[in-house]
């Protein structure tokens, strides 16, 4: 069978922080983000055969619109970092609030009953190490490395995001130009392979074995 998805929404959250300066080049700091409420509007579109097994889990649907909510998670971080000359080192630990998404409805404009997903999602860490090089006033380089456990529990395991935990490898350059500073990374993301199978709300079972490319680009400005 196919299908084709697609669709975005608008939140509105918050950040606060602080960062100290303590002895020795060391810095701490905090975070929190608060947890962000998004209304997501789309369309779908299922094909699937109709001697396919997967008929009666996705029946036909053509350029339907649909619509959910989902509560993206708060967030609490710290980290300590070390400064050594032109080189900055520093360790996060990152606590996501990941039960927000306890279940979300789906809701068709065709007239079909609502399709409720149960997630069940548990809050996790995520532990990072990371290193920084400043090469002239200009220039710098990054690496990283983390590790991301996931929130999702077998029970509730299903296509549409087999999160498993991670490891993350990062690498980026940066160039400042006064106030202005712009950034290019790239990430790589090895996922520990997971299997839905047992899973208690009626999802395909199955083995997933995942890998991820990500370019990341950002743009500051100091005012």
């Amino acid at each position: 069978g196919r299908a084709k998805m697609g669709g975005d929404g608008e939140g509105i959250g918050a950040n606060a922080g602080v960062r100290i300066k303590l002895p020795e080049s060391y810095t701490l700091s905090f975070t929190a983000r608060s947890p962000v409420k998004i209304k997501y509007d789309g369309t779908a579109k299922f094909y699937t055969p109709n001697d396919s097994l997967l008929k009666g889990l996705f029946p036909e649907l053509r350029n339907t619109d649909v619509s959910t909510r989902i509560t993206l998670p708060w967030q609490l971080s710290a980290g300590l970092a070390k400064q050594i000359g032109a080189l900055t080192l520093e360790a996060d630990v990152v606590y996501i609030g990941w039960s927000t998404i306890d279940k979300y409805k789906v809701k068709f404009s065709d007239g079909r009953p609502r399709l409720t997903l149960l997630k069940d999602w548990e809050n996790a860490f995520t532990f990072a190490l990371g290193a920084d090089y400043r090469w002239s006033k200009s220039f710098e380089t990054q690496l990283g490395y983390m590790y991301d456990m996931s929130a999702a529990p077998r029970r509730t395991m299903s296509p549409d995001l087999p999160d498993a935990d991670k490891h993350i490898l990062t690498g980026g350059i940066g160039y400042t130009v006064g106030p202005f500073k712009a950034n290019l990374a790239y990430q790589a993301t090895f996922y520990k392979k997971v299997s839905s199978l047992g899973n208690v709300v009626g999802a395909p079972a199955g083995h997933y074995d995942q890998f991820t490319h990500m370019v990341l680009v950002g743009f500051s400005l100091d005012i």
